[in-house]
This record gives C-alpha cells, structure tokens and sequence, in this order.
C-alpha cells in the first residue's frame, strides 16, 4: 500500500508482519474512526434520555452523602461492585482530569465507538474470519440505547466482544497461557461491571464456546475456571444487593423471574397469535437497532448496514475460489451460530418492559447485539481474498461509515442547536444550590426518543461541579443503581406525576429550571408568588426562591 512508505522504519516491519486482512481492517479503521468520534467530539451535550441522570448519579458518587454534601440524608451510597457500576467509575476517575463529569462522559463514549470495531474485529480475527465486516460496528455503535441513555448496556458490547475474543483464543493456544487465562478472567469482571443482561448472556455464550469447540477437557476446565472471579463477583452482588419492598427476597428467585418474565410477555402478546407478534417485532427491527432521528435518516442507515452485510456474504463466496490460508475451527462454526440464535431468541422472547424488576425498553436493546452477531456468520471465504480485492472489499463499508458518520454529526449538532435556549439559560443558573427541573415539554423536533430533553436538568451538577450543588436523582433505590433512597425528595418526578408537598420542595430546592410548551398562568403552582425569574431563553427558565425577609405579604395576612 502507498502509505506504507511514509511510515518509520521499525512501524513499517511490524505493518508488513500483519496478515492482509488485518491490515485492510486497520486501515479501514484509521479511515473511519474521526467520523464516528466526530459527533462525541464536538458536541459537549449528548442526546440521551437516561443520560443525565446517570451523570447526576455520578455527581452524587463524587460528592458523596457526609454531612457536608447537598445530598445528606436524601441518598446513600451502595458498593461498586456491582453491574452497572464501570461507567460510574470511568466517570468519577475521568472528571478529575478533564474537569467535569459531562466532558469526562464525553471521553468514556469515545473509548465505547472506538472499541465496539476492534473488539469485534478480535473476535473474528481468533475464529478465523474475516475483519472487514467488524466496520459495521461504527454505525451500530449509534445505536437506540445509545439514544435511550442506556449507556452502560453500550459499554458492555465491546466488553461481550472482548470476552469471546478471549475466550475462543485461550482455547485453541497450543500451549496453557497465564496471561491468556488472566485475560479470560479479566475480560469477565469488566462484562460484570458493564451490564447485568449482556454478562448473563456472555456466560450463556461462554458456555457455548467451551462446549463446542474442539480443545481438551482440561483446557475447558481452565477456560471455565476462569471465569470464576466473575462467578464469585455476581453471586457476592446478589446477595447483598435487595429489590425495594421484597423483604421475602423472592425476585432473586428463579421462579419468580421465569413467572415475571412470562406474565409481561403474554401481556404484550394480548390477543395476537406469535406468528403475528414475531412478524411484528421483526418488523420493527429497522426501526428498533440505530434508533434515533426524526427524519428516519437512522432506519436508512439500518438498510445500508444489512446491504453491505449482505454484500460481504456474497463476497466470502468467490473467496472459496481461492486458495485456503486461514482455518476456521468448526467448534466456533457452530458456537457462532448458537450465539446469534441466543441473541434473536432474546429479541423474540423477552418482553418490551420488565416491571418487577426495574427494567424499561427490554427487548428492544437486544436488537443491535443481533446484528453484530450476524457478523461472525460470514463465511471465512471473504479472509481469503488478496490485498488488492480486499481494499474493494473495504470499499462499501468505508463509504456507508463516512456518509453515516457525517450525518450523525450533522444530527447530533442540530440536536445542540435545538436545545441552545437550555444552554443559554443553564450557563446563567448560579451553582451555588439545589436545582429541581419542570420538564412539560419533553419533546424533540431532532431525536426520535420519547421524552428526550426530560433530563436535561441533570447537566445542572454535571457541566460546572460545584460542592454546593444537587439535583434529585431519579433512579436511586433501583437494586442495579450504586445509591439509595431512605428519605423520599419532595419533587415531582422528571414525568411530573409524583404526589409531593410544594412546602417541603420549596424548603428543599433553591432553583428551578422550566420548559413549558404553551404558557400556562399556574406553571409553577403556588410557588409562583415565592419565585423570581432569574435567566429566561426561548422556552427555557429559571427560577429562584425569594428569601422569606424579601417576600410581599398579602394585605391582613
């Protein structure tokens, strides 16, 4: 290749060392990553519906509950170890570089879309297929729970990734590796920390490889032995962790979770048949995986990605043409198989909501995980074309990955220009207090997410720390979040359908910041008379509470 010529010396060695399919992939790779970080890059508030309230949750990590934080007795604070827990972590060791948890985020989503491609590429690499493919993984990583501010299930795909990579290479070693069994463990204490459904699907998964590949019974003990630190990390989570008013603990039974699992899926079947509701639900694949836009640009992206996809399955055709370079264990043939079929069984079996556990818009984010599985079912043929057929190979994936990347960075920046007037007045809020957010119109014109700007508050305590600020935190108390909630926060809840004491907020919240769709005469009920407007934008405002010696008394009061 001609840009091997400006590369050093000893670089150069090492480029040449590499397998053809390698080095087409990292070339596509060099070629792709800045459109797809890009978006991260330049755009300082990221869409998410959970998104700020994760970094809220992070902000009450750092500041912690003493009696000198804003949030003594309203929270408490859990163990880290937990599922969940590594991109609270990642937020709470970044901010204290880069200065504050929203840019740290910022940084965390770069490592998750520059990852997804190479841990993906790993695997296929260890399997015997080819890397080109993994490519795909650019515009995948934009993905709905990307959107949804389902952040922490994004951080666990290139974290599956990395642990079948690891495992399924630890296997065919010809020799037992320390290193590589450490990486085995290591690969499935990350997988714990990132997401409780992808590490129950990663074991189920790893369960898979070690039964169907070909390596020796002690090697598979090894394998599975490996895993035991991951073992040992969920079962310690489990019993120290407790639902909110099971006092009996019998959501940590299996019966009880088949029973749940059960009742929310016959409820969403209703009175279809599962023929119908199948169909339907692989009807909705387009719509469900990149999740994203109002103009639908998103589902025109989808139908790219399975073009291309189907393009390089055709292609792995005309490379059995070819002389065979690289095997393909059949062991991992088959275990590639049985891991897209666990993923599509998800996708079809689980319910959309799972109630009694806490878990909202369930199956759906089992959809992109179905598609990147669909990745090592590529043939090997497409591993063994030359050099030169294999840069045309890279051509479709290049050209959907910079056309995609431009317009998710053209989305993302209409996004922030939506949301200037939130900008505008949250950069006029003091933070020196306690702020509580109206939201009355959740919508965006930009993102196709219900309730998109509902959490925006939150940037509140995550833009500009301060020891003095707090906002509530939504989702304390849930078993799965690293903080409690032993005192219940008078306000209304981000959906503004929580019963609270408008005296016990107005004690409580120094600020409040308001969107509101249509002017409405009691927008902020009887405190409406004990407020001051202190910064307004567009529909955006905020609002302070006038000291009690300012306040007006009403004539014989």
């Amino acid at each position: 290749m001609l840009f091997q010529v400006a590369l050093p010396i000893p670089i150069r060695r090492l480029w040449t060392a590499l397998d053809t399919d390698l080095r087409v992939f990292l070339f596509g790779y060099a070629i792709l990553v800045p459109f797809f970080l890009a978006p991260l890059v330049f755009t300082k508030y990221l869409p998410g519906l959970d998104l700020p309230f994760h970094l809220s949750t992070a902000d009450l990590l750092s500041k912690g509950v003493g009696p000198n934080s804003p949030y003594a007795g309203y929270y408490d604070i859990r163990s880290l170890w937990a599922p969940y827990a590594a991109h609270y972590i990642a937020l709470l060791v970044l901010a204290k570089f880069v200065g504050s948890i929203a840019v740290a985020h910022n940084v965390v989503a770069c490592v998750y879309v520059a990852s997804l491609p190479l841990t993906l590429a790993a695997f296929l690499g260890v399997i015997g297929r080819s890397r080109l493919p993994a490519l795909l993984a650019f515009p995948l990583a934009y993905n709905l729970c990307l959107h949804y501010g389902f952040f922490s299930f994004c951080l666990s795909l290139p974290a599956l990734f990395a642990l079948f990579a690891a495992l399924c290479y630890h296997l065919q070693r010809p020799t037992f590796s320390w290193w590589s069994w450490l990486t085995c463990a290591v690969a499935g204490v990350v997988l714990f920390l990132c997401h409780l459904q992808n590490l129950l699907f990663g074991l189920c998964g790893a369960a898979v490889i070690v039964v169907f590949c070909s390596a020796s019974i002690k090697r598979r003990l090894t394998t599975v032995a490996a895993l035991l630190p991951t073992f040992a990390s969920l079962l310690y989570w489990n019993l120290h962790s407790t639902f909110t008013a099971d006092p009996n603990e019998q959501k940590k039974t299996f019966a009880f979770a088949w029973e749940a699992i059960k009742t929310a899926r016959l409820v969403d079947l209703g009175k279809r048949t599962w023929k119908a509701d199948f169909t339907d639900r692989f009807e909705i694949l387009s719509i469900s995986v990149m999740r994203g836009f109002q103009d639908m640009s998103d589902v025109a992206g989808f139908k790219a990605v399975m073009a291309v996809l189907a393009a390089y399955f055709v292609m792995s055709a005309f490379g059995y043409l070819l002389p065979r370079s690289h095997n393909t264990r059949p062991g991992f043939k088959i275990a590639s198989v049985f891991l897209t079929l666990g993923a599509l069984t998800a996708y079809l079996a689980l319910p959309h909501h799972l109630w009694a556990f806490e878990l909202m818009t369930f199956f759906p984010r089992f959809s992109v995980l179905l598609i990147l599985l669909l990745i090592p079912l590529i043939p090997a043929g497409l591993r063994r074309l030359p050099w030169h057929t294999s840069l045309l190979a890279l051509a479709p994936v290049v050209v959907l990955g910079a056309l995609y990347g431009n317009n998710v960075n053209a989305q993302y920046h209409a996004y922030h220009d939506e949301i200037k007037d939130f900008i505008t007045v949250l950069n006029h809020t003091p933070r020196d207090g306690k702020l509580m957010g109206i939201i009355f119109d959740r919508s965006s014109k930009v993102m196709r997410i219900e309730s998109a700007v509902v959490g925006l508050p939150g940037f509140y305590v995550a833009t500009h720390p301060d020891p003095r600020t707090m906002v509530p935190i939504h989702y304390c108390g849930m078993r799965h979040m690293p903080c409690g909630a032993p005192k219940v926060v008078p306000w209304p809840g981000p959906w503004n359908s929580v019963p609270f004491n408008w005296d016990e907020t107005y004690a409580l919240f120094d600020y409040y910041l308001v969107r509101h769709g249509t002017p409405m005469p009691e927008l902020m009920g009887p405190l409406a008379p004990k407020l001051q407007l202190v910064t307004k934008s567009g529909e955006w405002a905020t609002f302070r509470k006038i000291p009690a010696s300012a306040q007006v008394v009403p004539a014989g009061g």
